[in-house]
């Protein structure tokens, strides 16, 4: 009798083990990041802490091995999340949380190159005015076309510079 007690203990602690290994398998594999979904989640797992905020990538822009996103979370918020590719799956190396009606720029490196974004998730917009001070000299205003909420990025005009973007929308109202 207790050899059948102790086999029908073991077995159930198999199956529990079972079931949690899946279970484990599953949550590593929704957090693989080869997807917008799980983008959104690493992006969730790295920034909604303690208040459980939940994000929505908005707009993605892919350049070599990285992917851009904007996204917004349930508490008006908004981030610019960079992912790196790491065979089939990608890392969340950095993201930002800010105000949703906030404009974000952020400078960042790709292969060694550096790159300035910005991004607006605000309201909807026509276009962006991007203006670079290299020391002692300022650049030319760049404008991109904004009315599909992309991101911006663009190779920085050097090592060191100061940056400034304003978005307008259709009625002419800045947004800085």
């Amino acid at each position: 009798m207790k050899k059948k007690t102790v086999a029908a203990a073991f077995a159930l602690l198999l199956v529990g083990l079972g079931a949690f290994g899946v279970h484990a398998h599953q949550q590593n594999k929704a957090y693989h990041g080869a997807t917008e979904t799980s983008r959104a989640l690493l992006l969730g797992r790295a920034l909604a802490g303690e208040t459980g905020e939940s994000w929505t990538i908005a707009a993605e822009r892919k350049i070599a091995d990285y992917i851009i996103s904007g996204a917004y979370s349930s508490g008006n918020q908004a981030a610019v999340a960079v992912f790196k590719q790491e065979d089939d799956k990608y890392k969340l190396l950095t993201a930002g949380q800010h105000a949703a009606d906030e404009v974000i720029t952020d400078a960042l490196s790709i292969d060694g190159e550096p790159y300035q974004i910005a991004w607006f998730q605000g309201v909807q917009t026509e276009y962006a005015e991007i203006s670079y001070t290299v020391p002692g000299q300022t650049q030319d205003v760049r404008r991109h076309d904004t009315a599909d909420m992309n991101i911006i990025c663009e190779k920085a005009p050097a090592k060191e510079y100061t940056v400034h973007a304003a978005y307008f929308d259709s009625n002419g109202s800045k947004y800085e």
